[in-house]
């Protein structure tokens, strides 16, 4: 099941945990906005709207935040 109540081996948190962190230490405004969406499920609007943005300008950082993390999971792998 990989629906949002799947669980997470160690390993693979602590990868995503060192992801963020990473992508904190690069960009600590792209990790703030995923953090935002992912782990407190904030709207792109209410993300916008906390950072004087516009939810289009949410939507491409949200990509960039996410494509990162893959990235740094894929290295980690």
């Amino acid at each position: 099941d990989n629906g949002p109540d799947a669980m997470l081996d160690p390993q693979q948190a602590l990868a995503i945990e060192h992801g963020l962190a990473a992508l904190d230490r690069q960009d600590p405004g792209l990790a703030q906005t995923l953090s935002w969406r992912v782990f407190a499920g904030l709207s792109t609007q209410t993300i916008a709207e906390l950072r004087g943005s516009n939810e289009r300008a949410v939507q491409r950082e949200l990509v960039v935040a996410r494509n990162y993390l893959r990235l740094a999971l894929a290295g980690a792998a």
